[in-house]
């Protein structure tokens, strides 16, 4: 679905239907008891992103050794699914997903997947949207006793209903890991409102790495050669996202940027450049290919799956991409990665690899979309990482590839 609809819908649909639910909930409050014992099952919502879903790996895995005992369910939008069985966490059968290609299958999805929450008797449901009306009014229809989630306590935050029983203060300040892990916290808490009154603790983050296997390995080596023969495994391979149909376009680095950085880059010996994406249209990938024509470049935009493209990141030297959800899910591998910044911050959304190096010219104006403006910016000239030159990105990449 578009994200302008989503956003009209979750406005002129979201704030009358949570209001509605609030004094429904205010209500039910009267007569209903609080819920008492450790929860038999814990549902996540995290719809959106893939990135977010990574970033959201410790505070499961905090969640899960908090309630050894309990069986985790996660909800999901379907074209993001893909990344569930790489977490390890969540049987296939406990995930939920649903459509969001259009207003009426997105409708139709969120009855089948109330009906079968409330038939899985959810106890506890953690919601990792940031002030989305939508994910509210789901947490409230899934019946949970228990809901955990952040909560506006300012006037300047956006209204969202008074849905949540643990309300947790969302820290602007603090990296999105660590926020989502004050939600999985807060089902422990015994201070009063706001959550979490506490201190994060470094122990108490869960880091994940994902093995690949040879077998694996040895098949992304064979599709490489399949596109290029002469592409070896002592070769330095250079991947390239430029993400040409990003969800929020004000995010991206110019492609004009990423050709010139490709075409410097494959006029050195013995480096290949490859080019990766998903969800991307037929002819946006037509351009790029047009754009590197060079023999020694691999074009794999919308070729290769999840699971493929954490086996490129495992045999790849280094990744270049402005912020988007490949940088989050190659911090799974040992890849060197560059991340590009500007409209967006990487105090909250750098990725959680050692291995990374940050780009961010900290301009005035900048970040300029954030959870509080629903990540939409009055802006049409994204200077702030436009200003991020190709030398710089080079120069940098040549010295992560020298010392490999």
């Amino acid at each position: 679905m578009n994200i302008t609809i989503a956003r009209r819908i979750d406005f002129w649909l979201g704030i009358p239907l949570c209001m509605a639910l609030s004094l429904l909930n205010t209500l039910k409050s009267i007569f209903c008891s609080h819920a008492n014992g450790d929860p038999k099952n814990i549902l996540f919502l995290e719809l959106s992103e893939i990135g977010s879903v990574i970033l959201g790996y410790p505070a499961m895995k905090k969640v899960q050794a908090l309630f050894p005992h309990s069986k985790l369910y996660l909800w999901i939008f379907n074209k993001n699914k893909d990344i569930v069985p790489i977490l390890g966490i969540f049987p296939e059968e406990n995930v939920i997903a649903m459509r969001e290609d259009n207003f009426l299958c997105l409708c139709i999805d969120i009855i089948k997947n109330v009906w079968r929450i409330r038939k899985e008797r959810i106890d506890v449901i953690i919601d990792f949207e940031l002030f989305s009306r939508f994910s509210s009014f789901l947490s409230y229809l899934s019946g949970a006793r228990v809901r955990v989630g952040f909560y506006g306590f300012s006037a300047k935050n956006p209204y969202r209903g008074n849905l949540l029983t643990h309300k947790v203060n969302y820290n602007h300040y603090m990296h999105m890991s660590n926020n989502f892990l004050a939600l999985a916290q807060a089902l422990k808490a015994h201070s009063h409102e706001p959550f979490l009154k506490e201190f994060l603790m470094s122990n108490e983050f869960f880091s994940l790495q994902v093995k690949v296997n040879k077998e694996r390995e040895n098949a992304m080596w064979l599709k490489l050669r399949n596109y290029n023969k002469q592409i070896e495994r002592d070769s330095k391979i250079i991947l390239v996202h430029p993400c040409i149909n990003d969800v929020l376009p004000i995010r991206r680095w110019p492609f004009d940027s990423y050709i010139q950085l490709a075409n410097r880059f494959l006029s050195v010996p013995n480096i290949f450049v490859i080019t990766i994406g998903n969800n991307i249209r037929q002819r946006d990938i037509a351009l790029i290919e047009k754009a590197v024509p060079h023999p020694q470049c691999i074009h794999l935009v919308g070729k290769i799956t999840i699971k493929e493209l954490l086996g490129l990141f495992h045999i790849s030297n280094l990744l270049i991409s402005h912020d988007s959800g490949a940088v989050h899910l190659a911090s799974l591998t040992a890849i060197e990665i560059i991340v590009l910044f500007g409209p967006e911050t990487p105090l909250l959304y750098k990725p959680l690899s050692m291995k990374s190096k940050i780009f961010y010219k900290q301009f005035i104006c900048s970040p300029c979309i954030s959870a509080y403006n629903y990540r939409k910016s009055a802006c049409k000239d994204n200077k702030c990482v436009s200003a991020i030159t190709v030398d710089e990105v080079y120069n940098e990449a040549l010295m992560r590839l020298s010392v490999l």
